[in-house]
C-alpha cells in the first residue's frame, strides 16, 4: 500500500499559469480538512521502510524479532532451521534462515534483550539489490508460519467458549481484510494480524468464529459477539487504524 499523498486534479480546459492559483487556493480552503484526513490515513497505512530492517516487533510490540546479517548462518545443535524453500535461489548457502528460540541463549545473541527471537538472513540478500526481494519474502514466510501457529492455538482455546465448531485457519496474505469465514466453517486468517496487539487478534478471531454460527451481522452475531468479546465495539474501531502496526515488507 503507498503512504499517503495529495493529488489535485483541475480541469483540462484550466490554464497552466491559472492553475497553480487555483490549487493554492483550494488548499488554503481545505486545509483543515486535508490535515485532519491526512493524519487518519498515516494511521491507517502499513509502515514503510527501505532495506531489510533490522528488527520488527509482534503482537502490538510485546514481542521483538532481531534481524541478523550474516556470510554463513552460524548453524548448531541448538539452533532450529526453519525454512528450505528459497535454498535453490541463495548460490553456496543451503539454508535460507534460522530461528533461535527465545529460551536457549548462544553468543550469537543480544543476551539483554528479552523475549526476543533472531532470524539469520544471509548479507547477501541485503546488499545485492536483485536478491533484496528474496529476503522479504523470506521474512513474509516465517511471518506466514508463526501466524499460523499463533491463530492455531488461539482458536483451540476460544472455540470451547463459544461451542463453536470451525476448520483452518488457513493464513493469508491480505491487503484489505483481516479474516474471513466460509459457509463450511473455514476460517481464513490475515498473517498481518501478527503484527497487531493481542486483544485486535483475538477480536478478529472471535469475529470469524461467530461467523461459524451466523454468516450476517445482525443481531444473533453481535449477540455472541459481545459474550465474548465485550469491548466489540471499541475494537472494531481501533481495526480500522490498525495497519499502523504492520511493516511496509508484509505487503510488497
Amino acid at each position: 500500500m503507498p503512504g499517503p499523498r495529495l493529488e489535485i486534479v483541475l480541469p483540462k480546459n484550466v490554464a497552466p499559469s491559472a492553475g497553480k492559483g487555483i490549487a493554492e487556493a483550494l488548499l488554503r480552503k481545505n486545509e483543515q480538512w486535508i490535515k485532519k484526513h491526512c493524519r487518519r490515513m498515516v494511521l491507517e497505512t502499513p509502515l514503510q521502510e527501505t532495506g531489510l530492517p533490522e528488527s520488527f516487533l509482534l503482537r502490538g510490540g510485546s514481542e521483538t524479532v532481531l534481524i541478523r546479517k550474516l556470510s554463513a548462518a552460524p548453524f548448531g545443535p541448538a539452533h532450529t532451521a526453519i525454512s528450505h524453500k528459497f535454498a535453490d535461489k541463495l548460490s553456496g548457502i543451503g539454508h535460507s534462515y534460522i530461528e533461535i528460540p527465545e529460551n536457549e541463549k548462544n553468543t550469537g545473541c543480544d543476551s539483554g534483550i528479552a523475549k526476543a527471537t533472531v532470524l539469520y538472513i544471509p548479507d547477501q540478500l541485503a546488499s545485492d539489490p536483485q536478491t533484496a526481494e528474496t529476503g522479504y519474502a523470506l521474512l513474509r514466510q516465517w511471518a506466514k508460519a508463526g501466524a499460523k501457529r499463533l491463530f492455531a492455538g488461539l482458536l483451540e482455546e476460544l472455540a470451547p467458549k463459544g461451542g463453536f465448531r470451525y476448520t483452518g485457519p488457513d493464513v493469508r496474505i491480505n491487503k484489505s481484510r483481516w479474516g474471513s469465514c466460509s459457509a463450511k466453517k473455514n476460517i481464513i486468517m490475515n498473517a498481518c494480524a501478527l503484527f497487531l496487539p493481542d486483544a485486535l487478534i483475538r477480536h478478529i478471531l472471535v469475529h470469524e468464529l461467530c461467523h461459524t454460527k451466523e454468516m450476517n451481522h445482525q443481531e444473533g452475531f453481535w449477540r455472541e459477539m459481545f459474550r465474548l468479546d465485550p469491548d466489540a465495539l471499541k475494537h472494531e474501531k481501533q481495526l480500522r487504524k490498525a495497519w499502523r502496526h504492520v511493516p511496509g515488507w508484509m505487503l510488497r
